[in-house]
């Protein structure tokens, strides 16, 4: 009788074993998302300039940056950041159109070709103009800062719009190399970084004066794109030079 269960005892105990061996835990699946915001300083701050005045874009970030997702402060300094600007020049005909956050100019809102408008001096990090309406700020970094400067002089009259976005989604998932911020097993996210151009004071009215409205495409991120659009971006108008 003790050996009968003893054996099943052993057959209970080896039959535990090959479950736990061949049943596995299903892997623990999540996700963990990243938002960063980035100010940009642009002044002097005017609705208006003269023919041949001069206004800088200014940024100084933490490298040490905020993550609104979390509101936690994670170290950025080995992942680089370029921001892009669309530079365009509103004509009259643009009235009554709608801008989409994500692709400014689409619906033939705008005339992509302000580049040609403005002569740059680069002080701080590197202004490199793309074609005929982009260019990409890189930053130099500075007492744990990422920085940026470049003085940008007016030489056509008109009202301009500047639409600032980030490069750091493009790269992350363009490049298909997924953040590792932090040690954790989840996948982790970078979502579209969030601007603002002085404390969101952009001078965006100039626009929805005109008659321009905004809305967010399909296949968006809504909340992000429409505040890049009006919060990440800056407005204004070229006069003739008065005189004396």
């Amino acid at each position: 009788m003790v050996t009968k269960t003893i054996q099943i005892l052993g057959l209970i105990l080896l039959l535990g074993f090959l479950c736990s061996a061949s049943c596995e835990k299903p892997e623990r699946k999540c996700t963990r998302h990243y938002l960063f915001e980035e100010a940009i300083s642009i002044y002097p701050a005017k609705d208006t300039f003269q023919l041949g005045d001069t206004f800088f874009i200014d940024v100084s970030t933490p490298t040490y940056m905020h993550d609104l997702a979390e509101n936690t402060h994670i170290e950025l300094k080995d992942h680089g950041i370029i921001t892009y600007i669309h530079m365009f020049q509103i004509l009259p005909q643009d009235s009554n159109r709608h801008f989409y956050p994500g692709h400014p100019g689409y619906e033939g809102a705008m005339d992509p070709n302000a580049n040609g408008k403005f002569d740059y001096s680069n002080e701080k990090g590197k202004w490199n103009v793309i074609g005929k309406f982009g260019v990409a700020m890189e930053y130099d970094t500075i007492n744990s800062n990422f920085v940026h400067k470049t003085a940008i002089i007016v030489k056509d009259t008109g009202l301009f719009y500047f639409h600032i976005f980030d490069a750091l989604y493009f790269y992350v998932y363009t490049e298909s190399r997924r953040p590792n911020l932090t040690d954790t097993e989840c996948t982790q996210y970078w979502d579209k970084m969030k601007l603002t151009v002085n404390d969101g004071n952009t001078n965006i009215y100039l626009l929805e004066d005109r008659g321009m409205t905004f809305r967010v495409g399909p296949a968006t991120n809504g909340e992000t794109d429409l505040h890049n659009c009006k919060h990440g971006s800056w407005s204004f108008v070229v006069v003739p030079k008065s005189t004396p």
